[in-house]
């Protein structure tokens, strides 16, 4: 991984971190950077000091499915969310450590957090839905249908609704959520 300085646009260090990595994502919390090292085996999270720029830890664990794809980031409860090709993985952001994994087949890629709802968003690519997991209790509220191939969300915090980019499809899927107090 590169660390590029945002006044300068000059490289400042290059980080090794695990195999193939492919999502990255930012605790504002702690100041740590979490990297999805794609195709590592056992799979392993690279959790970088913000600060140092230097690794703090590797965080491994057998996934039995798939690389690790994306991840998410809940402020709430201080949460990383890692999606398996077979489901979520959910981590501790003080310690750095598994919490639980949720398995829900196979094709799970993208995800998005909802601060709003505090509901993570969970795309499966291979049967055109969408799974709500509840961010407090990290249990599955249900899986929505959408186009075929869903590969990206947006989130619009002022509605609170999100949006679903289906490849396959060539579609756009909103999921309405409610407002809390509406």
């Amino acid at each position: 991984m590169t660390i590029i300085d945002g006044v300068t646009d000059s490289v400042i260090t290059t980080i090794p971190v695990g195999y193939n990595p492919t999502a990255l994502v930012w605790n504002s919390i702690n100041n740590k950077v979490y990297c999805a090292n794609a195709s590592s085996s056992p799979k392993e999270i690279t959790v970088i000091d913000g600060l140092g720029d230097s690794v703090l830890k590797r965080i491994t664990y057998e996934y039995p499915t798939g690389p690790l794809l994306d991840l998410a980031w809940n402020s709430t409860n201080n949460k990383v969310y890692c999606a398996n090709f077979g489901g979520v993985t959910i981590i501790d952001s003080e310690t750095d450590s598994v919490m639980t994994s949720i398995f829900l087949g196979v094709g799970f890629r993208n995800l998005i957090w909802n601060s709003i709802n505090n509901k993570i968003y969970c795309a499966n690519y291979d049967s055109a839905g969408v799974i709500i997991i509840d961010g407090a209790n990290d249990s599955l509220i249900t899986t929505i249908p959408v186009g075929n191939g869903p590969a990206a969300f947006a989130w619009n915090s002022i509605q609170n609704r999100t949006y679903v980019a289906s490849y396959l499809s060539s579609s756009i899927s909103v999921i309405r959520d409610e407002i809390p107090g509406d």
